[in-house]
């Protein structure tokens, strides 16, 4: 539970407009490379370093959204636990059905 409270504690340094810039320069070096098409002599040599560029930015804007996605993930399972705990707290369980949650418990592990 220490890791997910660390992840979920950890001060959010980027607004979404902060996070955007990857999206806007994926965009830029678009632009860019479609003009260097236009330029004779150093348009190919423009073009492909717009494209590499941009191919650059591809897997950190990927990292971007799977932080994103790994962050409501882990908000969705503190809720879950935390509901499972309450309910484990305010309902004392009698034997049988004790017995009964372990073995289901232990099914799950396998």
């Amino acid at each position: 539970m220490l890791i997910v409270r660390r992840v979920l504690r950890r001060k959010q340094p980027n607004t979404d407009s902060d996070g955007e810039w990857i999206s806007h320069a994926m965009k830029a070096a678009k632009i860019t490379a479609e003009a260097a098409k236009m330029i004779p002599v150093a348009g190919p040599f423009i073009e492909g370093g717009a494209n590499i560029f941009c191919v650059i930015l591809e897997p950190l804007q990927q990292m971007k959204d799977n932080k994103e996605d790994f962050r409501e993930l882990t908000q969705s399972l503190l809720t879950f636990l935390k509901t499972l705990q309450q309910q484990a707290i305010s309902s004392v369980p009698q034997s049988q059905h004790f017995e009964e949650f372990q073995r289901i418990c232990s099914d799950f592990k396998r």
